[in-house]
Order: C-alpha cells, then structure tokens, then sequence
C-alpha cells in the first residue's frame, strides 16, 4: 500500500461509515411503519419475525459502525502522528487538513492564497516526503 492510499483509506471510512449510518436510518423507517402497521392488526408469528429480523438487523448494522468508527479514530490518530513526524509544517497542514479533515481542494486553496493547481502541487511534495517516513512506518 502506497502512502497515499493509506491516507485515503481515512476517506474511503469516513463514507463507509455515512453509507451505513444512511443505512440504519432507512431500517429504524421501515421498523417504524412495520410496528404502527402491527399495533393496528392482531400480531401473527410471521409479523413478530418481522419486527424480529428488523431488530436483528438494527444491531448488526450499529456493531459494524462502532466497529468501523474505532477503526476510523485510531486510523486519524495513527496518520496524524506519522504526519506529525513531517518537518515542513505547511506539509503537516496540508496532508492533515486534506486526508484527516478532508477539506476540499479549493478549501485548501482559499486558505493558503494558491491557485488548485498549486494545492496540487504542495500536496505532492507532502505527499511525497510522507511517503519516505510511512515507508519506515509499515
């Protein structure tokens, strides 16, 4: 794995984790009108394994959150420390508020004064001396 690919794994987290937050909120609507639709009709067995394959999943989907947003925490902590190792101090900022805060490149170049394609350029030169550090690291 590449230093950039391990920055961008903090990324590729962070949306995993949106996508199954999105998730479970679609779950909780549909248990919401499975119930208010039961409390109306005599509960039969096959509803109670409804409304019990719906609780089953609810579960399931907030442990593999947890899961991932641990996994995300010590990720950003573990990145922020090998960046930390950087010497240039507008590399550390930039990688940091890149692949750590995921700010925008034209966030990034409103910040700093530079056209995109200089935040471009910045962040391969960051990049690229992060890799020597990453590459002793793994």
């Amino acid at each position: 794995m590449t230093a950039k690919e391990y920055l961008r794994q903090l990324k590729y987290l962070d949306n995993r984790i949106n996508a199954k937050l999105l998730e479970r909120e679609q779950i909780r609507a549909i248990a919401e009108k499975t119930t208010i639709g039961l409390s109306e009709k005599v509960q039969t067995s096959s509803s109670a394994d409804k409304i019990s394959d719906v609780a089953v999943r609810l579960v399931e989907i907030e442990e593999t959150i947890n899961k991932d947003i641990d996994k995300l925490v010590e990720l950003r902590e573990e990145a922020g420390q090998l960046i930390d190792k950087l010497v240039n101090e507008r590399y550390k900022w930039a990688l940091k508020e890149r692949y750590i805060k995921f700010k925008s490149l034209s966030w990034l170049s409103d910040s700093t004064g530079l056209g995109v394609d200089g935040v471009r350029s910045l962040l391969k030169r960051a990049e690229k001396r992060f890799n020597t550090i990453y590459s002793t690291h793994a």
